[in-house]
Order: structure tokens, then sequence, then C-alpha cells
């Protein structure tokens, strides 16, 4: 079971809480989008990263974000997964291609669980449609569970991730303390 319940969020909730958790780590310069006319685009940045991938290790450049938000529980997480792999490529040509957006980094983001070798095709998948991009992440909900973790003022934001026992354990927390 996962720590934060993403799939509930709908895709509009999930889009503003993925960028949310992506600004303190990539920037505040990061422009978002919504809609129909984003072109195929969630996110953009532009710069270097504050945090991404890492501290040690920060990208830099034209970066492109795509957020993918899926129903995976009454389908399948195979068939989303799948889904995923055969729309991506699509997608990506037409960011790049179609609209003729520069990008260096691209960042596909979705609540789906992905094991290591979806990752490995997803990122094979991305490579083979543009080898200009640099550099690719591909980050699924077991990364997307990690970094929230690491930003508690972003679950906060959204107390709808939260389950039962967390918001029991926070609503505690303050009582215990404000006695």
């Amino acid at each position: 079971t996962s720590k934060y319940n993403l799939e509930q969020l709908g895709w509009f909730n999930f889009e503003q809480l993925v960028r949310t958790l992506l600004r303190p780590i990539v920037g505040n310069g990061l422009s978002t989008f919504s809609g129909s006319v984003d072109k195929g685009r969630d996110a953009t940045f532009s710069g270097e990263a504050t945090s991404f991938p890492s501290e040690s290790a920060r990208w830099s450049g034209e970066w492109i974000f795509q957020v993918k938000h899926r129903a995976y529980s009454t389908r399948g997480a195979n068939v989303v997964r799948t889904e995923l792999k055969r729309t991506l490529p699509a997608e990506v040509t037409r960011i790049l291609n179609k609209h003729h957006h520069e990008c260096q980094n691209y960042v596909a983001i979705t609540n789906c669980p992905l094991t290591a070798q979806d990752k490995d095709e997803l990122h094979a998948i991305i490579r083979s449609t543009n080898e200009d991009i640099e550099q690719i992440a591909v980050l699924g909900e077991t990364d997307l569970q990690e970094l929230l973790d690491g930003h508690p003022k972003v679950v906060s934001a959204f107390p709808q991730i939260l389950g039962l026992s967390q918001l029991r354990e926070i609503v505690e927390w303050g009582l215990h303390r404000r006695s």
C-alpha cells in the first residue's frame, strides 16, 4: 500500500501537487501551464536546479516536465504502464518537433507505480524520440512518496493525500503539543 493516496487526487490536483513539490527541488522560476493550450508541457524551467537530481549533481538548461495522472486501481497498474509506454513517444515528439521547444532536461512524472524495468523502458522510449535531450528522469509513485517525505510543508498543503491514520497522528500531535 502507498503512504500517500496520489491516485484519489484526480489529474488537476495531482498536477498542482507536483508543481508545488517541484518548486523547492527545481527552483522558483518554474513556469506552470494548465488546460489544453499547454502544448504538451505541464511545466518548464530554465536554469540550474536547486537540488535535482541531487544537491551535488544539479541539472541545468531548458527543462520540460510532463505530469501523467492515471487511475490504475480499477484498470490495473500494468495496463496503465503499457498505456504510458505507448503514448509517451508521440507526446514527446509533438512537444519537441511540432512546437519546437528547446529541451536539455525532460522529466516525466506519474502517480502510477513503476518498476525499475518500467523506468528503464520509459527512459529508452523518450531517448529514442529525441537524442538531443541530455538528461531524462522518470518519476513514479515511490519517487514522489520519497520526495513528499522530505517536504512536509507540501504534504500539509494537500491533506487529502493522507490516510486516516496519518491525519489522526497530526491531530493528536497538535493536541498533545498544545496541552
